[in-house]
């Protein structure tokens, strides 16, 4: 053997010193020969060429499939006849190591006879069928890898669009057009609205099971969208174009109106609006009470002397029975807004107010109550029409340069309870900030911003007397709380929601989860704060109560993700010696019986908790009385002594839940369930 491979190797160099114009061999010397040949082409037309025994290699199927195309040392060999294969340098280097003077072209040849020897071995056909087929497995493996990763990345990318279209619509300096809607039929179904490149979507689901059951297109008028409402009798949607001629007579804005089905019925056309771009640097939000609606949105004006357009709300008054606009729209209105970012509407039992976010006349977040006409005014002073009254009260006044469109400010939520008016913005550190801008705020090293809860009392416009409660304590903790949802509950109980965003650098943030909070009538805090981190908002959807459930969706690549948060066992609040009890699991109800976290609740009752992993065993004891119950089991022990459990003790998400009254009145306190707030009390 040894004899045979040292004849092989003298007969290569032998061959290496060759070269030649011409194949050294034809194919039927070589087949004759039983040889195979290796060459390289040389820049000048020339070549080196050796030849090499088969050794009874010649025909096999696996030699041929694996030298065509394969590497050797990065050479490329390709089949050019039957027996004559051609090595192919790809860069400089490899061609010099085969033609230059230091060639090792034997050296490649000396690779394939080892190959050429290995495929000639007796076990040769079962190793090649082994490695073919572990090929293929490898292959097929690394393909389904392959999607898996593209569908994990395509969700990702999905999910941090929404974070990012979220985290940037909570420091963004104005709002936008709000493109998805849904709200409740009353009939165990809901309704969602897509708007989409010019495409309207209504589609009807089953409030249970989230089952798609109908979907219609409802035909886009005008250029743009404005938005979307959903009245008692009929619906709405608002379009809109732009006005680069600034025509008085030309049509900017046209409401339509339908009936429940999304039949047209009707619609206003607004113009003389004084407005060039509809809609801009601000949302659009509506409000009916019997057949008045107000319309609360954005435009930018006509040019000024200034070379520019200015941008401030716009406010419109439909009368909706006979779709006619009430108000004057030109380029003053009473209520006037510059610049105004975000916009709101609302009816407070007697009156519509509204709120905007202002940046300079005035600069804050403004509320203004309308209140008919302006007996004061003189008509003759504006042009003979009709003059509106409107009492502002600035909620929160923000500081920097009037105009500077950069506030530190977002206002997500408006709601009115009994007595009050109740805002929830986010804000940062204003002591922070040297210079406003219109795009940046100098000073700040990161967007940090506290959820705060603003409350103002529907009788005194007095500015001093507005509530400021702050919710969180982000400042200097790298975090930032998005811009807030405001939920009306009740008249007197409002839940307020918020995404929690953590800084891993100055730029760059993790979502937290979702929090919430209960709030009164007077804006006092009812509630622990809880997170959910199952939970995220959309930077595009409100929440809204359907069926007892409070529910948004988020559009992904192929359908909408819902998102449920259930009130019934949401909104449960405890408090022991009045007290709030604060739970890193919210409570939950099952077969009527409300469980509570076990650690949180036995602490509040001043009782001490041991935990048994082993045995999945509570035990708790305080003064002379000891209890102890187990996961999944109906009987809780006090003192030793059985006592049946209507619903047994339960591991929810890690932790361990138990029901409340048993528990408690174990330790011999007094349990009261308020059903209207969700309330236990418990006392001594």
């Amino acid at each position: 053997m040894k004899k045979k491979i040292l004849s092989c190797i003298m007969a290569i160099i032998m061959l290496l010193v060759m070269s030649v114009v011409a194949y050294s061999k034809t194919d039927d010397e070589l087949r004759a020969s039983n040889q195979v040949e290796f060459f390289v082409m040389e820049a000048d037309g020339t070549w080196w060429s050796m030849t090499y025994s088969a050794n009874g290699t010649i025909g096999n199927k696996y030699l041929n499939e694996v030298i065509e195309g394969v590497q050797l040392c990065g050479i490329r060999v390709d089949k050019v006849g039957e027996y004559r294969y051609q090595l192919i340098p790809e860069t400089q280097e490899q061609f010099d190591l085969l033609c230059g003077y230091e060639t090792t072209f034997y050296t490649q040849i000396l690779k394939l006879h080892s190959f050429l020897r290995d495929v000639e071995s007796p076990t040769a056909n079962e190793r090649i069928a082994r490695e073919k087929k572990q090929t293929e497995e490898k292959k097929q493996a690394e393909q389904k890898q392959t999607e898996e990763k593209k569908q994990a990345e395509q969700k990702q990318i999905a999910f941090e669009a929404n974070t990012t279209r979220l985290k940037n619509k909570s420091t963004d300096r104005w709002a936008d057009v709000i493109n998805y809607y849904i709200y409740d039929n009353g009939n165990n179904t809901f309704n969602t609205v897509d708007y989409n490149n010019k495409e309207i979507t209504v589609s009807t689901y089953n409030s249970s099971g989230y089952k798609l059951l109908d979907t219609k297109s409802v035909p886009f008028e005008l250029e743009k969208f404005g938005g979307f409402y959903s009245g008692k009798k009929y619906n709405y949607i608002v379009f809109g174009q732009n006005n680069a001629e600034e025509s008085d007579s030309k049509e900017v804005i046209r409401i339509v109106k339908y009936d429940k089905d999304f039949n047209r019925l009707a619609q206003a056309s607004v113009n003389n609006c004084y407005t060039n771009s509809p809609f801009d640097a601000g949302t659009l939000r509506m409000c009916e009470n019997n057949n008045k609606m107000f319309i609360h949105t954005s435009r930018t004006r006509y040019l000024t002397d200034d070379g520019l357009h200015h941008q401030s709300q716009l406010t419109i008054i439909l009368n909706t029975d006979k779709m006619t606009v009430e108000n004057f729209l030109g380029d003053f209105q009473e209520n006037h807004v510059s610049h105004s970012f975000n916009q709101f509407v609302i009816h407070d039992g007697n009156n519509f107010v509204l709120l905007d976010h202002g940046d300079a006349y005035p600069r804050s977040v403004v509320l203004n109550k309308y209140e008919g006409i302006n007996p004061e005014k003189w008509l003759s002073e504006y042009y003979g029409r009709t003059v509106l009254k409107y009492t502002p009260v600035n909620l929160f006044e923000i500081p920097g340069k009037i105009g500077a469109n950069c506030t530190g400010v977002t206002a997500g939520g408006f709601e009115c309870s009994n007595n009050n008016y109740l805002v929830a913005i986010n804000s940062i550190d204003h002591n922070k900030v040297t210079e406003y801008t219109s795009y940046e705020m100098k000073g700040l090293d990161k967007d940090e911003r506290n959820i705060i809860l603003l409350v103002s009392d529907k009788n005194n416009t007095d500015t001093s007397k507005v509530k400021k409660v702050y919710l969180t304590d982000y400042i200097n903790k790298n975090k930032l709380g998005s811009t807030p949802y405001l939920i009306k509950l009740s008249d007197d109980r409002f839940l307020i929601l918020w995404e929690e965003f953590e800084y891993t650098d100055n730029y760059n943030c993790v979502d937290n989860g979702v929090k919430y909070v209960q709030v009164n009538g007077n804006g006092e805090i009812i509630s622990d704060i809880r997170l959910c981190t199952d939970l995220q908002l959309s930077s595009d959807c409100q929440p809204t109560l359907i069926d007892n459930n409070l529910t948004w969706y988020i559009n992904g690549l192929d359908e909408k993700k819902f998102y449920t948060l259930d009130l019934n066992s949401a909104l449960i609040t405890v408090k022991a010696n009045g007290q709030l009890v604060n739970f890193d699991q919210p409570p939950i109800i099952i077969d009527g019986r409300t469980l509570v976290p076990l650690r949180a609740i036995f602490e509040a009752l001043g009782a001490t908790v041991d935990w048994n992993g082993n045995t999945q065993t509570v035990t708790s004891k305080k003064g002379s009385t000891s209890i102890s119950l187990s996961i999944d089991s109906n009987s809780m022990y006090k003192n030793g002594k059985a006592v049946t459990l209507d619903v047994p003790a339960q591991l929810i998400n890690d932790r361990t839940l138990v029901p409340a009254r048993a528990v408690a009145e174990a330790f011999g306190c007094d349990v009261d369930w308020d059903d209207t707030t969700k309330t236990i009390t418990i006392t001594n």
